[in-house]
């Protein structure tokens, strides 16, 4: 049994009652790998333990853990412009709440700004809402009088 092999034996069982262990073993397996075949590529020693440790620790917590060397700067340095990115077009993405304010004469037209005359009020969208309510209850108001006197 290669020292290797030893040391991940002894990450499971110590596992189990330390989750922390991972920055204790993952960089001595990953040198022990690196000794015991020095032609092993660092991403052919990242990649074995990822998949040898996968069920010990998530994949994140054994990047965490192993070296720089083993690590690829380059992913790392565009995966957190893309995220700064992405939170970037979100923020600039998501409209923005605005309240409009109309003006209007007397008679409920709307009047532009260069033009205001001296009787004008704010209304809102919830305003002629209530005031198209209140001219339907009018015409029927009118209505009923308007048969009642029929029948009259």
């Amino acid at each position: 049994m290669t020292e290797y092999d030893k040391l991940l034996e002894e990450a499971e069982a110590k596992a189990e009652a330390f989750r922390s262990t991972a920055k204790e073993y993952i960089p001595k397996m990953y040198y022990a790998l690196r000794d015991e075949n020095p032609n092993l590529t660092p991403e052919d020693a990242r990649d074995r333990i990822e998949k040898d440790c996968m069920n010990i620790w998530s994949k994140r917590t054994i990047l965490d853990a192993l070296p720089d060397e083993a690590k690829d700067l380059e992913k790392q340095k565009a995966g957190r412009l893309s995220q700064r990115e992405a939170n970037s077009a979100a923020v600039s993405a998501a409209a923005e709440k605005k309240e409009e304010e109309i003006m209007i004469d007397t008679q409920g037209k709307p009047i532009d700004n260069s033009t205001q005359a001296q009787t004008t009020t704010k209304a809102t969208v919830a305003d002629s809402f209530q005031t198209s309510h209140n001219n339907e209850d009018q015409l029927r108001n009118n209505a009923l009088k308007r048969n009642s006197l029929s029948a009259v």
